[in-house]
């Protein structure tokens, strides 16, 4: 074996590799017929060089980022104004929930302000009350025996009463008003006729009726300080003082009454008389009592095409007043006002009493 053969073998492959390469040899490396063993290793030196620089410029190249051939396509101008507009809604979106969450924080601390002012008022006006209603309480058995002596004379006078004021012409669930602006004092200044139609049987409407009198008579909104009940047969004497605040103003109104009922063969009647005095941290110092006289009948009325009982209830409220020289001046101002609060209060006790019914009915029939 020659010696050329020989390193062929020891080389694998290395012939190949140089028949693949471009490597092309400066002329004095040029030789013709056989090389010596020195060449022969300068040679392969050379060609290390060479795949080594190769290499390190394939390593540069697959370390740089690969860059897109085609650019990046630009937005149309509808596109960008889209999507600033989106970027404004989205922006304005958080902007109007905070704002919403603000103004029911200030909502919340309005509220709480108002309540803290209004319980204070009552408390400062209850403070002031303490001595100057005193004297009025000490007379209360007095104005008991002078109410319920006159309920039994607007008992006496009740279908008198009735038939002037056309009761009859009345419409089932109606009412009627007739106010005196010009009334002196001691006499009606505004009364009421209140014809109601109920689907309950007489029974149940006159107990209904009867706990309404014997209740507070006041509505929820307000706060009741003071309360005294004494409860006979057929009669019942209260005394109820409670404060009120409405449009900034605050009151304080101290109302004895005495109700009596009498019991007829054919109806029930509800006689009630109260007295009210109503104070004012405005005015503090003048004077004015009002006096309402209620007067309720209850009577069976004609059954339903079901079969379903009916109650009809009939009411006549009439108001006077009393004032002193202070308060009368003021009087003409307000006596629309006063008729439309007693308006009011004639609604309540209407609905207070359809309350009553349908409570105690569904309760029975548990």
């Amino acid at each position: 074996m020659t010696p050329r053969s020989n390193r062929s073998q020891e080389l694998p492959g290395f012939e190949t590799s140089l028949a693949r390469s471009s490597i092309v040899l400066p002329p004095s490396q040029r030789h013709t017929g056989r090389k010596t063993r020195k060449e022969q290793i300068q040679h392969l030196q050379n060609v290390v060089l060479e795949l080594s620089r190769k290499l390190q410029d394939l390593l540069l190249v697959t370390a740089k980022p690969q860059v897109t051939s085609s650019p990046a396509r630009s937005k149309s101008p509808w596109e960008r104004l889209a999507t600033r507009e989106l970027e404004m809604r989205r922006e304005a979106e958080r902007e109007n929930a905070k704002l919403a969450e603000a103004i029911a924080a200030q909502k919340r601390t309005i509220r709480n302000i108002r309540r803290l002012l209004r319980r204070r008022i009552d408390h400062e006006l209850l403070r002031d009350l303490r001595n100057a209603k005193n004297p009025m309480l000490g007379n209360k058995e007095q104005v008991f025996a002078e109410l319920l002596h006159q309920s039994g004379k607007v008992y006496g006078d009740l279908d008198k009463l009735y038939a002037e004021n056309g009761m009859n012409l009345v419409p089932c669930r109606g009412r009627t008003r007739r106010l005196y602006p010009d009334a002196v004092d001691g006499t009606t200044f505004v009364e009421f006729d209140d014809n109601n139609h109920v689907p309950f049987s007489f029974a149940r409407t006159e107990r209904a009726v009867w706990e309404f009198l014997q209740g507070t008579r006041v509505r929820k909104d307000v706060r009741v300080c003071l309360k005294d009940d004494q409860q006979a047969d057929g009669i019942c004497k209260s005394c109820v003082g409670f404060t009120y605040s409405e449009h900034g103003l605050a009151s304080y109104i101290l109302e004895r009454r005495v109700s009596r009922k009498y019991v007829e063969e054919n109806r029930t009647v509800f006689v009630c008389r109260a007295m009210v005095e109503p104070t004012t941290a405005e005015h503090w110092f003048s004077s004015m009592r009002f006096c309402e006289t209620m007067s309720i009948v209850v009577r069976t009325g004609d059954p339903l095409s079901s079969g379903q009982e009916t109650t009809i209830i009939e009411s006549h409220i009439s108001v006077s007043k009393f004032c002193d020289p202070t308060a009368q001046q003021r009087w003409p101002d307000c006596v629309e006002a006063t008729a439309d609060g007693w308006e009011s209060k004639v609604s309540f006790a209407s609905q207070a009493i359809e309350n009553l019914l349908f409570e105690r009915t569904l309760a029975a029939s548990r």
